[in-house]
């Protein structure tokens, strides 16, 4: 079972590589394209099947609108997708310094597991600690 919180987490996780493009480099490219997929895949789940969304409630479109195309819940999901998007983009901003201790991370080492990315955040919010 996967909590309606979770479920816009992993939406924002898939948003966050293009919004951190959006937000440091106010210009995007084709590597996301995988994780729009995701999250779009989310979205529609979340709207049309889990009942997640307020809007619609508690009902699987799917039974009603059998075809997503010309179902309300398209709309939706582009709503929330867009919302979804801005709140990335405002995480982010917030912790620029974390953004970039990753992003150098990176640099340094290709890929990283989830341990070195704790890690490159926790050195980033050290360091931001000292400054205080």
């Amino acid at each position: 079972m996967t909590t309606k919180t979770e479920i816009e987490r992993q939406i924002k996780i898939c948003y966050a590589g293009q919004s951190a493009e959006k937000l440091i480099l106010n210009d995007i490219s084709d590597g996301a394209g995988s994780d729009i997929t995701k999250a779009t895949r989310l979205l529609n789940l979340y709207v049309s099947k889990y009942g997640m969304d307020d809007t619609f409630g508690a009902v699987d479109l799917e039974v009603l609108c059998p075809n997503a195309i010309e179902s309300p819940a398209l709309s939706r999901v582009q709503t929330l997708a867009a919302t979804f998007t801005h709140e990335t983009i405002e995480l982010l901003r917030e912790n620029i310094n974390l953004l970039y201790a990753v992003a150098n991370a990176l640099i340094q080492q290709e890929t990283l597991s989830g341990d070195e990315v704790l890690k490159a955040i926790k050195s980033a919010d050290d360091i931001g600690s000292d400054k205080k």
